[in-house]
């Protein structure tokens, strides 16, 4: 199925239950978005900027290497 309509969502919850009665550990892999995809940029963008600034704030020589 193409799109992720609420019916498509509810007939994968559906075959998760019935695979996990059946002793499937996997659930059916869901698609992400890219609204989902660039929140979670910006929230990781937003956590190294305020964890760059409480270490350098604590320590003045410290650098950033994970970039």
């Amino acid at each position: 199925m193409r799109e992720q309509t609420p019916v498509v969502r509810l007939l994968q919850d559906i075959f998760d239950l019935v695979s996990a009665a059946f002793g499937g550990k996997d659930p059916y892999p869901r698609p992400v978005s890219a609204v989902e995809l660039a929140l979670e940029d910006a929230r990781t963008d937003h956590l190294h900027s305020f964890r760059d600034e409480a270490m350098k704030a604590l320590l003045p020589h410290w650098e950033d290497t994970e970039e």
